[in-house]
């Protein structure tokens, strides 16, 4: 019967507690490191972070709606599609304004736009501040080009019965920092 552990043995041991060891300090070290990363993020981020992901929500539930009631529209500072908020068709225009630095959220019910259609006249969304503090705001639309037979983004989109694939906006705050964001249009 044996009474004690060999040399061997116990190196293996200490060896075998070293490498768990170096993984729980490890394990710990890298999730302090990612704590002290979310925390070190300002609360302007934050609030440009939420308010970037409503207009990436807002435009992967865009359809089209009658071909020309509500089209999807843009040019390189404005994008308006149709959507559902609160259970009503609307039609959501997100618009860049130089002067007040700003990107404004505008929303326009179906009975003003059906309204609006009987007179002859373009009516003007209800806006809101959505994003301030921006220096710049572009807008570009990936689609397929039959003429080349390949898919490129385009700086406006003027097809009335149809998504692009997707939408990029590159949104430039103070400081040159800029925000690259692509949203897939899954009607698209």
């Amino acid at each position: 019967m044996k009474k004690g552990f060999t040399l061997i043995e116990l190196l293996l041991a200490s060896a075998m507690s070293a490498v768990i060891g170096l993984a729980v300090y490890s394990t710990f070290y890298m999730g302090m490191s990612v704590w002290r990363r979310a925390g070190a993020v300002s609360l302007q981020d934050k609030k440009r972070l939420i308010r970037v992901e409503r207009l990436r929500k807002d435009l992967r539930q865009t359809f089209v709606f009658r071909g020309d009631e509500i089209p999807f529209e843009g040019t390189n500072t404005t994008v308006s599609f149709p959507a559902i908020v609160n259970s009503s068709v609307v039609r959501l225009v997100y618009s860049f304004d130089p002067k007040n630095r700003a990107v404004r959220r505008g929303v326009q019910g179906l009975p003003e736009i059906i309204a609006a259609k009987t007179k002859e006249e373009k009516p003007a969304p209800s806006w809101a501040p959505f994003l301030e503090g921006v220096d710049d705001a572009r807008v570009a639309y990936f689609s397929f080009d039959p003429a080349k037979g390949a898919y490129r983004w385009k700086g406006s989109w003027e097809e009335k019965d149809s998504l692009p694939r997707a939408v990029r906006f590159t949104i430039t705050f103070p400081g040159n920092e800029t925000f690259n964001e692509t949203v897939f249009v899954p009607a698209g």
